[in-house]
């Protein structure tokens, strides 16, 4: 049949010109000769003497780890150099009587004196009020003792300062305990309360029966505050009325047809509401 094709057609059929010979670049084939494999007992030796030279590299872990290790001990040198050096007794900056001395820390930096006087001079008379600064830098480190002239006054600010806010922030007192209770030491010094928890308060979230127990509280709070609006409006109803007790009867008529007011408003939103799904719909 291909007898039968043009000669431009067969000459696609026709078989291609044979390679050029080239000669290798390397040697022969022939005339190669590799080197023999042999194992690496031979090199044992080697290997387990290393050069006296050689520093082994330290990891990322291992530098972390070093660090870490650093830092804590020299955090436990400083606290055992400053538990040795701290006597609040022999302090030349610490006067007055500590039994009417009042603490007060989370104050904001820029608090002042006259700022504590206005808060707490409204409790009693006031000796002297002294903010804790940093030594090197001058710096206040956001606490401070509030002398009062008598110890009732000291109780009594006790008492009513703890969580009043002191220009934006609200503030924690508590009596001194450096001169009062024995072998007490500062946060600073691994004493203290238990740290600032406070802070982490908004970011734990109660589970099982701690969470029923707050859903609890929270219910207990809306009880409460629906019972505070009630006796608000009672004692309102009174005061406009002469004296009069709370109406029950016409509190009921007039909380009824406030509902119904409500359901009228919602069946006339809904009809308008299905009124523009039907326009849409056409």
């Amino acid at each position: 049949m291909t007898d039968k094709l043009p000669p431009p057609l067969l000459a696609l059929f026709a078989p291609r010109p044979p390679l050029r010979y080239l000669p290798p670049t390397d040697s022969a084939p022939e005339n190669r000769q590799t080197a023999r494999i042999s194992g690496v007992a031979k090199y044992l030796e080697l290997l387990n003497t290393p050069e006296s030279s050689y520093l082994p590299t330290e990891t990322k872990a291992e530098e972390i780890e070093r660090l870490r290790r650093e830092k804590k001990g020299a955090h436990e040198n400083r606290l055992k150099e400053g538990s040795k050096t701290w006597d609040p007794n022999s302090d030349a900056l610490v006067k007055g009587d500590p039994f009417q001395t009042l603490f007060v820390s989370r104050l904001p930096f820029d608090a002042t004196e006259q700022d504590l006087d206005d808060e707490f001079g409204r409790y009693g008379q006031i000796e002297r009020i002294r903010i804790v600064r940093d030594k090197k830098s001058g710096k206040p480190r956001g606490y401070a003792f509030v002398v009062f002239a008598r110890e009732k006054d000291m109780r009594a600010a006790y008492k009513e300062m703890n969580g009043v806010p002191i220009k934006g922030r609200k503030v924690l007192v508590d009596v001194e305990r450096g001169r009062t209770v024995k072998s007490w030491k500062p946060r600073r010094l691994g004493g203290g309360l238990g740290g600032r928890h406070y802070t982490k308060a908004g970011l734990l979230r109660p589970v099982g029966k701690d969470l029923a127990r707050e859903r609890e509280r929270e219910r207990d709070q809306f009880r409460e505050g629906d019972r505070e609006r009630e006796r608000f409006d009672k004692d309102r109803y009174r005061a406009r009325h002469g004296g009069r007790e709370w109406d029950r009867d016409r509190e009921r008529d007039r909380t009824r047809d406030h509902d119904r007011d409500r359901d009228r408003y919602r069946d006339r939103h809904d009809r308008d509401r299905n009124g523009d799904r039907s326009r849409w719909r056409r």
